[in-house]
């Protein structure tokens, strides 16, 4: 029997990188495998149970974006 997956606890209720959960013991393996994970954006995760807000969404896009890119048009009327 295997024993349950557990995710570490400052990975569970927020938008984390491949490069995050790799380094808290996650394979890319298990984060492709797994139904305790929902991919947002390529290299960028969330566990299943969470809530998808737009503000969620948009923590997910930042991580996935270069340090440069901003908020523009109707995400940035939202974000308002």
């Amino acid at each position: 029997m295997f024993a349950p997956l557990l995710v570490p606890s400052h990975l569970q209720d927020r938008p984390f990188t491949t490069a995050e959960a790799e380094a808290a013991g996650l394979s890319r393996q298990v984060l492709n495998s797994n139904r305790r994970f929902r991919r947002l954006f390529r290299g960028v995760w969330v566990c299943a149970d969470v809530l998808i807000t737009f503000d969620l969404k948009l923590r997910a896009a930042r991580l996935a974006l270069p340090a440069d890119a901003v908020v523009s048009h109707t995400s940035a009327l939202a974000l308002l």
